[in-house]
């Protein structure tokens, strides 16, 4: 008799290096898109936000940048880190749409984006997961 290997564990896919390319372009363009509609006002001297909001935006862009830099690296066994990340996305944009409260924006719309993507990288139990979370902080907001 050979030992067979224990199937009990919950055996998590590897994310697909196209799917995460992919996402991590659109978190770049978002990032930079939302920090562009903010800087464009105020390059014309009309400061309508925040400075704790601007310095959000900029920090996002840069955490965008950086990790889109290194997106190889979140294709591991356990993917806690793309977890977080993708976490962190969606309660990033639902504080964007808290703060820049223009009831013309539709950033609540990038979150299905968002959500899509969460599906495409991570199992079907985290993309319920990652809903959860962006219906919590609709319904909150």
């Amino acid at each position: 008799m050979s030992a067979q290997p224990s199937h009990s564990r919950l055996v998590e896919k590897n994310p697909d290096i196209q799917y995460l390319r992919l996402y991590s372009i659109y978190r770049v363009s978002v990032s930079g898109i939302l920090l562009g509609s903010q800087l464009w006002p105020l390059l014309q001297h009309n400061t309508n936000i925040g400075p704790a909001t601007f310095w959000a935006l900029v920090v996002f862009f840069g955490y965008a940048l950086s990790v889109s830099m290194h997106f190889r690296q979140f294709q591991s066994d356990h993917g806690i880190l793309l977890k977080l990340q993708t976490s962190l996305d969606i309660v990033y944009l639902v504080l964007m749409m808290h703060f820049l409260n223009n009831h013309q924006s539709a950033i609540g719309l990038l979150l299905i984006i968002n959500i899509m993507f969460a599906g495409l990288i991570s199992e079907g139990i985290f993309a319920l997961f990652y809903a959860a979370i962006a219906t919590i902080g609709i319904l909150v907001e």
